[in-house]
């Protein structure tokens, strides 16, 4: 499966991750499965995984595995899980899916 990824989240694997590792990570992301059928909230999750992970492949790799067993534990991990979650990513520098 390789999912389509929101803009967003493209422009922050970029800017969050080495050149080294930027394809294997979104590789990863694109690869896995979002919780959400909006392209928003599929946003929400992989930018939880993004800061979850802090630039790190295997922080990558452990944040998509916790959100395949249950993504709202990603959510509440990486700040993002209540109504505010788009004045967290702001606040923290992230850019916002709209």
């Amino acid at each position: 499966m390789n999912r389509h990824l929101h803009p967003e989240v493209v422009a922050e694997l970029t800017d969050r991750f080495s050149p080294h590792d930027r394809a294997a990570a979104q590789t990863l992301l694109g690869s896995s499965s979002a919780a959400a059928h909006d392209p928003v909230g599929a946003a929400r999750v992989d930018l939880a995984a993004i800061k979850a992970a802090n630039g790190s492949l295997e922080g990558l790799k452990a944040a998509i595995t916790l959100a395949a067993v249950d993504w709202r534990d990603l959510l509440v991990g990486a700040g993002l899980a209540n109504a505010d979650w788009q004045q967290v990513l702001a606040r923290e520098g992230f850019r916002v899916p709209r």
